[in-house]
């Protein structure tokens, strides 16, 4: 990746909550009177984040995809009986209580179907942008920003690839404990959900080391190498980040440098096949196909969305970390920073 300078690009519909902050003379964030910890190890302090909380999917016709994902995965939607209706924006809800929610955003301006934004929870965002926003290979393309719905969030990209791989930041909010456990469901050896968020590239070693150094995420599992890397985050929500080389079947043209893949288990993945191919919209990269470490994977590409599937086994859920009940511990009250509210629909 190149040597690029980080720089800020300014929004006028966007308020930030600091300008050019020192790390040593950074305002305390806004209030978070609820934090989730599910062990003793996670009561520790967040030290950058607490894993990788949404993969937002940013869909050409959002109402397609909300039936895409719900008749073909089998995910629902997590919002309120009654609650208001977003016309740009819908939560899915995927099983486990380790997993990475998925969330479906109508197209903005320079952003193609089928991009893929990550995001983090943090447990401080000013801190966490003041931390990072010199890291080489990063733009940061909206500073920490009230959003309309209350909460905080900031946004950044790793560039020097062909294409941008975008993240966001969102500080940890009062109800968010609440609502998880509200749409949570276990894994079970029937379920479809979400097991990795991979990105692709050749330089698989950098950009693994961009993500420990960015999300503070650890290797996982097998030993880094040049052709794959999982990360893992140290919080709750620590589904696995993980940086690889594209594999030989991957000849679709809109695979590039960058490019972001989501990977699910389903569990059987003929039967998948047969379902998800029933879609119009669907293209097949890869069918179904043995692997050599004792599974079966496919992939497809659905409205510029890369999906990967492999057939649950041994292996996979002997990765799965156990799941343990949550306890809801209340934390001291923040001074509030010092933020006009954005008015503005924009999560």
């Amino acid at each position: 990746m190149v040597n690029t300078t980080t720089r800020e690009l300014e929004n006028p519909e966007e308020q930030p909550m600091v300008k050019k902050a020192k790390a040593e003379e950074v305002e305390v964030a806004a209030p978070s009177t609820t934090t989730t910890e599910s062990n003793a190890e996670n009561n520790k302090a967040i030290s950058k984040t607490n894993g990788l909380y949404y993969v937002t999917f940013y869909t050409s016709d959002i109402k397609k995809s909300v039936k895409f994902f719900t008749e073909v995965f089998g995910f629902k939607e997590r919002k309120e009986e009654g609650g208001k209706e977003y016309e740009e924006w819908v939560e899915l809800a995927t099983p486990g209580q380790h997993s990475t929610q998925i969330g479906l955003r109508t197209l903005k301006e320079g952003v193609t179907p089928g991009t893929i934004e990550m995001s983090v929870l943090v447990a401080n965002l000013e801190k966490f942008h003041a931390e990072i926003r010199d890291t080489k290979d990063l733009v940061v393309r909206s500073p920490p920003t009230r959003q309309f719905w209350g909460g905080y969030t900031a946004d950044y990209a790793l560039v020097g690839l062909e294409q941008e791989v975008l993240f966001k930041a969102l500080e940890d909010f009062p109800f968010r404990a609440s609502f998880d456990k509200k749409f949570y469901s276990p894994i079970t050896d029937e379920s479809t959900y979400l097991y990795y968020t991979s990105v692709l590239s050749s330089k698989v070693l950098q950009v693994a080391d961009f993500f420990k150094t960015v999300f503070d995420f650890k290797e996982h599992g097998y030993p880094a190498s040049e052709f794959w890397t999982q990360l893992k985050g140290p919080g709750t929500h620590s589904s696995y980040l993980a940086a690889g080389a594209f594999k030989p079947q991957y000849k679709h043209e809109s695979y590039k440098q960058g490019t972001v893949q989501l990977e699910f288990v389903v569990p059987d993945v003929e039967k998948f096949h047969e379902k998800i191919t029933q879609n119009k919209d669907v293209i097949v990269v890869s069918p179904p196909e043995k692997t050599a470490w004792g599974s079966a994977s496919a992939a497809y590409i659905f409205d510029g969305l890369h999906i990967g599937v492999a057939q649950n086994c041994e292996i996979i859920k002997n990765s799965l970390e156990k799941e343990v009940p949550e306890v809801e511990t209340e934390t001291p009250s923040l001074p509030p920073t010092k933020v006009e509210e954005v008015e503005k629909k924009e999560i």
